[in-house]
């Protein structure tokens, strides 16, 4: 599914740290380790998976009133990981590549100067890394495992703060198995990602 973007697109360096909320900024956390015995063990905490994993998802998006879907493919090795999308019939939309120190986006110009790819990467490590690294890249604000509705819950909250920025639901407690839903009220961002390989 990995597809190289032809005609109509355009490759940019990105920055690798974005701000979440006011005082809350959140760098690309280190790609996970080769050694499996390294990894966390307690799969609630979001331990990534070993080397060489790759999932395909469908991804629904709401910007406010604005939707969008999205098919995408995650790719993880040791030495870097790719996002690709693609539109629902099959167009190439963007690729993004993070060798743990430099992101990289080629993107369709349809995508306009608005998509930032620094964000979606971001969102999706997010989802998927393990509490500590991302809170080892995180300034100003923690994420934190709690109990909710859901099988498992992600919420980022400020430095000293008991304000929800941002919430995470697992339908698996395994998040590399799960639907899961991000939302940041703030913003009116909700994001839907269900694995299509499961």
């Amino acid at each position: 599914m990995l597809l190289t973007l032809g005609g109509c697109s355009q490759l940019l360096l990105r920055q690798t740290c974005v701000g979440l909320a006011t005082d809350i900024n959140y760098c690309l956390a280190p790609l996970p380790l080769q050694d499996k015995d390294q990894l966390p063990k307690d799969q609630a905490r979001g331990a990534v998976q070993p080397a060489g994993q790759s999932e395909t998802q469908k991804v629904n998006l709401q910007l406010g009133e604005t939707q969008h879907e999205l098919l995408g493919q995650m790719v993880l090795t040791p030495q870097r990981l790719t996002l690709v999308g693609l539109a629902p019939l099959g167009q190439p939309l963007f690729s993004l590549d993070y060798d743990g120190v430099r992101l990289q986006s080629e993107q369709s110009l349809l995508l306009g100067d608005e998509f930032r790819a620094e964000y979606l990467m971001a969102l999706m490590q997010l989802m998927y890394w393990p509490l500590d690294s991302i809170n080892a890249s995180l300034k100003g604000g923690a994420l934190v495992q709690e109990p909710c509705h859901a099988v498992l819950c992600r919420v980022l909250y400020p430095d000293g703060g008991k304000e929800q920025i941002l919430s995470i639901d697992y339908s698996h407690r395994d998040p590399w198995q799960a639907r899961i839903h991000l939302r940041i009220p703030a913003v009116a961002l909700s994001m839907t990602v269900t694995p299509l390989d499961s």
